[in-house]
């Protein structure tokens, strides 16, 4: 008789162990989210390459011919 009662005993002990754990974390709502990223500065299309100058230091030079000496994969042929 005191076996099966210290089963039970036992289970219900345990059940009551286990089944009380509460979630200790915190929730918190976000007001607002900011992406920010860059664009390639040398993008491939279908039609050729598109060089990106905006926010950049070739941004600031006088006209195509300027920009292009700097530009990866421009090479002068015949000059």
């Amino acid at each position: 008789m005191k076996k099966p009662l210290f089963l039970v005993f036992f289970i219900f002990c345990i059940n009551c162990a286990f089944s009380q754990v509460k979630d200790s974390i915190k929730i918190e709502n976000i007001q607002e989210v900011v992406i920010k990223g860059k664009k390639k500065q040398l993008e491939q299309t279908e039609k050729g390459n598109i060089l990106n100058v905006a926010g950049t230091a070739l941004e600031q030079k006088g006209n195509a011919a300027e920009i292009l000496k700097f530009s990866p994969n421009v090479s002068k042929v015949g000059v």
